[in-house]
């Protein structure tokens, strides 16, 4: 997938959150955006997810040279953010069933696989409102890398993690990592975007 960001802006009233930003993002280019806390980081990647619209540019998402429309490219989409919520009343069987209805899990993976990856197999049959917030990350993380998809979408991946959960990020994302797009919102922590030869800083776009 190529993604390319022409001129982009976003306002909220009258005010500028950012604007400029021009960007080619592919499989080869795996992309950090920096920037401090408030500065539109999170709103730049709901932009390419294209949950939001850009106040000005476009953005253009291409497969083998063929345009995908914004309103199809969450088909596209595998994504782990702060803010995107997960269904706690359901037992982490039923979730990873239900996330099934929708798109299938990359290589023939079963919902045990995907369990077992997350190191939550234990879990299994345990309402996700009682996991810890470790436990709920590596979930979001797990879905979001091996849910069939080409554009992977991180924001502060690795919140929430320890060491050793951290470890583990960075192993899964290595092992996904060779025909996806990755764009990876992050407070400069090496440890989240290692994975990046190409960043855009988004104070830069003020």
């Amino acid at each position: 997938m190529e993604i390319t960001l022409n001129n982009l802006g976003r306002r909220f009233n009258k005010e500028w959150i950012f604007k400029g930003v021009t960007a080619k993002i592919d499989s080869e280019h795996p992309t950090v955006i920096f920037g401090n806390n408030g500065s539109g980081k999170s709103t730049l990647l709901k932009l390419i997810s294209s949950s939001e619209i850009p106040s000005k540019g476009s953005i253009t998402y291409k497969i083998n040279n063929s345009v995908i429309p914004p309103e199809e490219i969450y088909s596209e989409l595998g994504m782990a953010t702060p803010y995107m919520d997960l269904p706690e009343e359901f037992t982490l069987r039923e979730l990873l069933q239900f996330n099934l209805k929708f798109k299938p899990f990359i290589e023939g993976l079963k919902v045990e696989d995907i369990a077992e990856i997350a190191y939550l197999s234990e879990s299994m049959n345990k309402q996700v409102k009682v996991f810890s917030s470790g436990m709920k990350q590596r979930l979001k993380l797990a879905l979001a890398f091996y849910t069939e998809n080409s554009i992977l979408l991180l924001d502060e991946p690795t919140s929430n993690l320890d060491q050793k959960g951290i470890d583990w990020y960075q192993e899964e994302l290595k092992k996904v990592s060779i025909k996806k797009t990755i764009v990876i919102c992050s407070n400069a922590r090496i440890e989240e975007h290692f994975i990046c030869n190409q960043e855009i800083d988004i104070n830069q776009y003020k």
